[in-house]
């Protein structure tokens, strides 16, 4: 037996446009871009109160009851309309989650041969500087500065996640099984390990050529 009713929502994208603006506002710094968690609050695209929702009918009654928000308010004050712009936001964030989402639809890209990415990665690419370890992370010996992070700074009006966090730095994700986690980065600006490749050859400047992302791209599938 699933999650939720058998009915599937369909998610408004305008509606979810709006639902972001409350996200943004209230609730991103517990449980980040994507609604996938942080070290501050839970993934919200396995919540039993998401998956069964439908247009509010479970978040709703869930927020209704004062639960916190990052300005410092309750929920409780949050409209009708607030309350199923954000299911739709959530919902969307759900279907993402899905193989059958965009993020996960082959792209027209170069295919890669994943033993030169592996020599590029661990040679001139320097990626085992920070990627290093049996799950690929340093994240156990130190952190890095928000000028070290290929992802900053954010979209136009969201603040930067580091300084909304403890340590205003980044940890240096763990790669191992990276293909099953697509969106990529902290705020999910990367679709595909492609598009991870992509921007770090622009914002490292790294003079990638197309069979050197392809190769570095096909690399990273293999963890």
């Amino acid at each position: 037996m699933g999650a939720g009713p058998g009915d599937a929502p369909y998610v408004d994208s305008a509606l979810a446009d709006k639902g972001k603006s409350v996200w943004a506002a209230e609730c991103i710094n517990c449980h980040g871009t994507q609604a996938r968690g942080t070290d501050n609050g839970p993934n919200l695209t396995r919540s039993l109160v998401v998956l069964r929702d439908r247009y509010g009918s479970e978040l709703g009654p869930f927020l209704k009851k004062g639960h916190k928000l990052q300005s410092g308010g309750s929920a409780a004050a949050l409209t009708d309309d607030q309350v199923v712009n954000l299911a739709h936001f959530l919902r969307q964030r759900v279907n993402d989650s899905f193989r059958g989402s965009p993020l996960f639809q082959a792209q027209n890209v170069l295919t890669g041969d994943a033993k030169a990415g592996e020599a590029y990665y661990n040679g001139e690419g320097k990626c085992a500087t920070c990627h290093s370890g049996d799950q690929f992370t340093d994240a156990n010996q130190r952190l890095h500065a928000v000028s070290d992070v290929v992802s900053e700074p954010e979209a136009a009006g969201v603040p930067s996640y580091a300084s909304r966090s403890a340590t205003r730095t980044y940890r240096t994700s763990p790669l191992r099984g990276i293909w099953q986690h697509a969106p990529y980065f902290h705020n999910g600006s990367a679709a595909t390990l492609e598009d991870v490749v992509s921007a770090y050859d622009k914002r490292k400047s790294l003079g990638l050529t197309a069979q050197q992302s392809g190769d570095l791209a096909q690399y990273l599938k293999s963890l």
